[in-house]
C-alpha cells in the first residue's frame, strides 16, 4: 500500500487484494502447467522479433527502483527510478536496470 493506504482506511481495497491473492494461490498456480512452445507458438514469437513493415523501430528505456529500498517516499523513489533509466538510455538503451542502492543515497 502507499502511503496512508492502509486495510482500515480502504477495507475494499484490502479485501480486493486478498480475495486475487487467494485466487492465485488457490487456483492458478495449482493448475499451472510449463511446457514447451508448439512449432505454430515458435513461429508466431520470431514473427514478433522481426519489424513490421514501414513502421519505425520502438524502443524502451526502463528504470526500477523499490520502495523503501531506494526511498523515503514516492518523489525520492521516482527520482533513482529515472536515474536508472537514463542510464540504460547512456548505456545504448532498450533496457532496464534496477537502481543500484548508492543512486538512494
Amino acid at each position: 500500500y502507499r502511503p496512508g493506504v492502509t486495510r482500515e482506511t480502504h477495507p475494499k481495497l484490502h479485501q480486493l487484494v486478498e480475495y486475487a491473492i487467494h485466487y492465485i494461490r488457490d487456483f492458478v498456480l495449482p493448475a499451472k502447467k510449463f511446457r514447451e512452445p508448439t512449432d505454430a507458438e515458435r513461429a508466431a514469437l520470431a514473427d514478433l522479433q522481426r519489424p513490421a513493415p514501414g513502421l519505425p523501430r520502438v524502443t524502451a528505456s526502463i528504470g526500477l527502483a523499490l520502495f523503501p529500498h531506494h526511498g523515503r517516499d514516492l518523489d525520492e523513489v521516482a527520482r533513482v527510478a529515472d536515474k536508472a533509466m537514463y542510464d540504460v538510455k547512456r548505456a545504448g538503451g532498450d533496457g532496464a536496470m534496477l537502481a543500484n542502492a548508492a543512486s538512494a543515497a
